[in-house]
């Protein structure tokens, strides 16, 4: 199940096309590469203080 925040029907991005899914896809990944290198660099940060 793919979840769009942009779509106005279900919020759902089942039904959408492919290149739309994999748009979303990369968007997710990018948002967990982000969040976990900002705790990374944080904690890192923080060891060397």
């Amino acid at each position: 199940m793919a979840f769009d925040p942009l779509s106005t029907d279900g919020k759902k991005a089942d039904g959408a096309p492919l290149p739309k899914r994999l748009l979303w896809m990369l968007a997710y990944w990018a948002m967990g590469v982000l969040a976990v290198g900002t705790v990374g660099y944080f904690i890192r940060f923080w060891i060397k203080t």
